[in-house]
């Protein structure tokens, strides 16, 4: 009966092909026995989300097997990461970030606005907050690419050469946004004045400045979540493995409920 009620809602968000829809109810159903992302609202988060991605609903399963992987080893729900995943493509789809990068901002953003004791939140929705600090921050590398604008600071802060920014931005622009945070996090280390290096590109605005503040100072955390994301968007096995063994034990846990009505 769930499966039946994703593919009808999947049928209405307008995913179209019997194995496309087949393939997202499966994803959605097994990440509501093994998760917090439950309901049809959800539902329509995970089909948002892929539609607006870069990738395919044929992926679903990947994509749900890396919200998966991500929500168990930061301190985060899947939940919340497709929520701040989701709001966070908003601001840069138009750079063809990668889904599964996209889900790694999500779960950095959440894990790290609990570890700084609701930093983000503090200063109004998480997931917005997030979107907003991430389309700016993309948008100053976007800007350093077609026009040229704070480009040897830029350079400086990813450590490339012009050519290796260019190619790499057209290619891999997640990849670039990385490199700016590690370069902002170096630059910090080394004794400069975040808040004036931030200034200086045009993020001074105070949630911008908190977001990518939090995201450079923790940079093996960021670090940490693009690997997983990149890792099991390969290899497919997260989600599945959580499933098999919630679906054991709630066959143990009827098996019991069966004996335990024997021995009345």
């Amino acid at each position: 009966q769930g499966l039946a009620k994703s593919a009808e809602v999947a049928g209405q968000l307008g995913i179209k092909g019997s194995q496309n829809i087949l393939k997202f109810s499966e994803t959605i159903e097994k990440l509501k026995l093994t998760s917090d992302i439950v309901g049809d609202d959800s539902v329509r988060q995970f089909a948002k989300f892929i539609e607006v991605s870069n990738d395919s609903v044929e992926n679903a399963d990947r994509l749900g097997s890396v919200i998966t992987e991500l929500g168990n080893n930061f301190a985060t729900s899947e939940r919340q990461i497709l929520k701040n995943a989701t709001e966070i493509q908003k601001g840069i789809a138009i750079y063809d970030v990668s889904a599964q990068s996209t889900l790694a901002l999500g779960a950095a953003t959440s894990a790290l606005d609990a570890m700084q004791i609701h930093m983000l939140t503090a200063l109004g929705s998480e997931a917005e907050q997030s979107r907003s600090a991430m389309q700016k921050g993309f948008k100053a590398l976007n800007d350093a690419a077609v026009s040229g604008k704070n480009l040897d600071r830029i350079l400086q802060l990813t450590g490339l050469s012009l050519e290796e920014f260019t190619t790499k931005w057209s290619n891999s622009s997640q990849d670039v946004f990385k490199d700016f945070i590690n370069g902002l996090n170096l630059a910090s280390e080394s004794g400069e004045d975040l808040s004036s290096i931030l200034g200086e590109l045009g993020l001074d605005a105070i949630r911008t400045e908190v977001v990518l503040g939090i995201l450079s100072k923790n940079i093996d955390v960021v670090n940490e979540a693009f690997s997983r994301a990149s890792t099991e968007v390969e290899n497919n096995k997260a989600l599945t493995k959580e499933y098999d063994a919630a679906t054991q034990s709630l066959a143990v846990a009827i098996d019991d409920v069966k004996d335990a009505f024997d021995q009345l």
